[in-house]
C-alpha cells in the first residue's frame, strides 16, 4: 500500500499541472446610511423635561437645546397669563370679547401653574404642529460616519460577517465569479468595499451587470434583510441616495479595477 501511494505521488509530480487561471479583481464601494428614531412611547414614562432630555441623550440623540426652548415657551405663557384682562379696558358693548379674553387668560394661568407633564403636549403642538414633526427633530438619518468609531466598528463587523457568511457568489448567475466578499476592517468615507474576483474579462458590460446585481442585493436582497435588524441601536441601510431611487442621486456605487 505504501509503495502504491509513493507511485501515485511520483506520477502526480511528473504530470503537467493545469494552468492557473488569473483572476480579475474589482472593488465596489457601497454607501451606508444609519437611521434612528425616537420611541414615541418614552413620553408615556418620562414626562418632566429633564427626564426626557436625559433619556434622549442616553439613547444617542442630541437634545441639549430642548430645555431652553421649552423654558422660553413656558415664559411666553407667563407673560400672557400675567396680563389679566380688566373690564374697564373694554368698551361697554365688548362684553363678549372681554369674556373670551378672560377665559383664555384663566386657561393660560392654569397651564403655567401645571407641572411639565401637563404642558408637554401643548408645547409640542404650539412649536412643532404635531408629535411627528417634534420627533423628527431628534431623528438620526445620515451617512455611517455620523457614528463614533466603536459604533461603526460594531456595524461593520455585523455587516461583513453576515454578507460573507451568505456566500453571495452563489446568487450571481450572469457569468462565473470566484467569490464576492466584503473586505477591509471598517467603513471608509461612509462606504464599505465589496470585492468581486472573476476569470471573466471585465468589460463595461460585465461591470454594469455586477453593479446592477449589487444594487438589487442592497435594495431588495441582502440589504433589505440587514436593514430590519437593530445594530448598535440603529437601522442600517446599505444602499441609498437623496432621491429615494436606488439608481440615481449623489450616493452611488463606485468601482475600481485592481
Amino acid at each position: 500500500m505504501k509503495t502504491l501511494k509513493k507511485y501515485n505521488r511520483f506520477v502526480e509530480s511528473i504530470l503537467p499541472k493545469p494552468a492557473q487561471t488569473e483572476l480579475n479583481i474589482i472593488d465596489f464601494y457601497i454607501p451606508v446610511k444609519v437611521r434612528k428614531s425616537v420611541d414615541e412611547n418614552m413620553f408615556s414614562y418620562y414626562t418632566e423635561i429633564d427626564e426626557i432630555v436625559n433619556k434622549l441623550e442616553q439613547d444617542g440623540f442630541e437634545a441639549s437645546w430642548l430645555p431652553e426652548q421649552f423654558r422660553q415657551w413656558k415664559d411666553s405663557l407667563l407673560n400672557y397669563a400675567s396680563e389679566e384682562p380688566l373690564i374697564e379696558d373694554y368698551d361697554e358693548d365688548d362684553n363678549d370679547e372681554f369674556n373670551r379674553d378672560y377665559e383664555e387668560w384663566e386657561e393660560q394661568q392654569e397651564k403655567y401653574d401645571s407641572d411639565d407633564s401637563d404642558l408637554i403636549n401643548d408645547y409640542v403642538t404650539d412649536e412643532f404642529r404635531n408629535w411627528d414633526s417634534f420627533l423628527k427633530e431628534f431623528e438620526i438619518d445620515d451617512l455611517i460616519d455620523v457614528l463614533d468609531v466603536r459604533e461603526q466598528d460594531g456595524v461593520f463587523g455585523e455587516l461583513k460577517d453576515e454578507f460573507n457568511r451568505d456566500n453571495m457568489e452563489e446568487y450571481f448567475d450572469d457569468f462565473d465569479v470566484a467569490d464576492i466578499k466584503v473586505i477591509g476592517d471598517n467603513f471608509n468615507d461612509g462606504k464599505f468595499t465589496v470585492q468581486v474576483r472573476t476569470a471573466e474579462n471585465l468589460t463595461d458590460e460585465n461591470i454594469e451587470t455586477l453593479k446592477e446585481w449589487l444594487e438589487g442585493q442592497m435594495s431588495d436582497g441582502f440589504g433589505e434583510g440587514f436593514e430590519q435588524q437593530d445594530i448598535e441601536g440603529f437601522s442600517v441601510s446599505c444602499w441609498w441616495n437623496d432621491e429615494g431611487n436606488y439608481r440615481l442621486g449623489k450616493y452611488k456605487i463606485d468601482h475600481k479595477i485592481k
